[in-house]
């Protein structure tokens, strides 16, 4: 997945407070479209979750709750007439928030896969272990600190992190 950080794209806009209009949405009765929540599928390559849809003044919103910084969505748009299909926007996304919008960066379905691979390695460490292991970890650092020097400790720790999380050639 080393590839050079990708442009960002408006997948939604706010509307009014947690409801969001989504920017690509094609609104002929006979479309289809939707935004699912992506995982890696057992049955099928992904599974995708469809995420809800809500009417304000006949705007087609979805909650900002419904997404989270970091999850695979994916959106597709597609204009159907008698026979014939035209997909107008089709891409998967890793979700970004900024300021008043829902930004995505556009994936490709193999870095999607390495990336769903590469987090079934890892712990899913939530918020709240986040919170605790950085006050424990911060603790320890100053109390080394005020026994030892910043100097030291700084070195110390720059030596373990290149030890354990050494840079690719």
């Amino acid at each position: 997945m080393a590839q050079a950080a990708q442009e960002m794209t408006c997948l939604l806009s706010e509307y009014y407070g947690e409801y969001y209009i989504p920017e690509n949405w094609e609104l002929s009765k006979k479309s289809v479209n939707y935004i699912a929540q992506i995982k890696k599928g057992e049955k099928y390559i992904f599974d995708r979750k469809f995420l809800k849809t809500y009417n304000l003044d006949d705007n087609i919103c979805f909650k900002k709750t419904h997404f989270q910084e970091g999850d695979i969505i994916e959106q597709k748009c597609i204009f159907k007439q008698g026979s014939k299909k035209e997909i107008l926007f089709h891409g998967f996304f890793i979700v970004h928030f900024d300021k008043n919008h829902i930004m995505g960066e556009e994936i490709s379905q193999k870095d999607a896969l390495e990336y769903f691979d590469c987090r079934e390695r890892l712990p899913d460490v939530g918020i709240d272990q986040r919170n605790k292991l950085k006050m424990k970890l911060g603790t320890v650092i100053r109390k080394l600190s005020m026994k030892y020097g910043e100097e030291l400790i700084i070195t110390i720790l720059m030596d373990i992190m290149n030890d354990y999380f050494p840079t690719p050639d």
